[in-house]
């Protein structure tokens, strides 16, 4: 299957670059349901961290 295809089976958007990486000629995005935090979001202060 092409990734792009893929992508869009599973939700992704073909959005503009992100940056200027000489490697990537595609970039996608998945918008997240409302309250869901993406991976590596902040830690609130009370929480402990490593």
């Amino acid at each position: 299957m092409e990734a792009r295809a893929l992508y869009a089976a599973l939700g992704y958007e073909e959005v503009e670059p992100f940056n200027a990486g000489p490697y990537a000629e595609r970039w996608f995005a998945k918008a997240l349901p409302a309250g869901q935090e993406p991976a590596g979001a902040a830690v609130p202060s009370s929480s402990p961290r490593m």
